[in-house]
């Protein structure tokens, strides 16, 4: 589950970098390069959406993996929207919380 949700809201996080209303700045420097190149990293997005649908899918089925990939997007899209121009969201913040997360994934 740690991954699907990592997947996706990396996925977002790409997809995020594109858009011209975002405001990136040269502090983020993985960030600032994703976002002057925007073609090749929506196809990357893109990707990273449907291999975390089909993970969702083989996990929990057709039914359920729609659903649960529907949510898990529908909060890493309002979680990166939201915090984003706050520049509160950054990979060292997210690698920390997902180690943490599938470390108690793992343990529990």
């Amino acid at each position: 589950m740690t991954i699907l949700i990592l997947v996706t809201t990396l996925a977002c996080l790409l997809h995020y970098s594109t858009s011209k209303r975002a405001v990136i700045t040269k502090q983020f420097k993985l960030l600032f390069w994703l976002h002057n190149k925007p073609k090749s990293v929506k196809i990357a997005a893109i990707v990273l959406f449907l291999y975390s649908f089909f993970l969702a899918v083989y996990a929990f089925g057709l039914g359920a993996g729609l659903i649960i990939f529907t949510i898990i997007l529908m909060l890493s899209w309002s979680l990166i929207v939201l915090l984003a121009p706050l520049k509160i969201v950054n990979y060292k913040l997210l690698t920390l919380l997902f180690l943490v997360a599938f470390l108690l994934e793992k343990s529990l």
